[in-house]
């Protein structure tokens, strides 16, 4: 593990601004680029902005093991107002699929909303019918989304370092 050594003999561990993470959603595979990804900046790269690519091993909660895009894991960066969404099982589409899209504000988890490429959603996904149909998994994120001091280490916990 990484450490860096400050004055009077604080030591932080590898930590990272929670506010330098862009919120992300992993990509459809059918958007994938002719690359795969292999020729994409990483998801902590202060180049990106909303609607960009990236390749996430890991950093700002992404999942190493995703390989939705041949061996490389590929985000899009989406607007921090946006909650996290899944598209649903054709099971379980309401009855009247004409919801309110993705980007309501004041969705909560469980909701569902209607995709329509807002918030990293694709809207000829047609699970419902000719409707992109997605629930709500985890609320919109805030600009600290530890909830705590604003620097978190790598595996995502608060750092409350002192002395060593």
């Amino acid at each position: 593990m990484r450490s860096l050594r400050l004055a009077c003999g604080i030591v932080l561990v590898a930590a990272r601004i929670a506010a330098a993470c862009p919120s992300l959603v992993a990509i459809d595979p059918v958007f994938c680029p002719s690359d795969d990804g292999s020729l994409l900046v990483d998801c902590l790269d202060s180049s990106l902005s909303v609607g960009d690519y990236c390749e996430g091993d890991g950093e700002c909660d992404t999942d190493s093991n995703l390989n939705n895009c041949g061996v490389f894991e590929v985000y899009e960066v989406i607007d921090s107002s946006c909650p996290s969404l899944r598209l649903i099982d054709a099971a379980d589409c309401p009855v009247d699929p004409n919801l309110d899209p993705c980007d309501t504000a004041g969705l909560v988890v469980g909701d569902h909303c209607e995709g329509d490429g807002e918030c990293g959603t694709y809207n000829a996904a047609g699970n419902c019918g000719i409707y992109a149909v997605y629930e709500v998994f985890a609320a919109a994120r805030a600009s600290n989304t530890n909830g705590g001091s604003g620097i978190r280490l790598v595996d995502g916990l608060d750092v409350y370092e002192g002395r060593v």
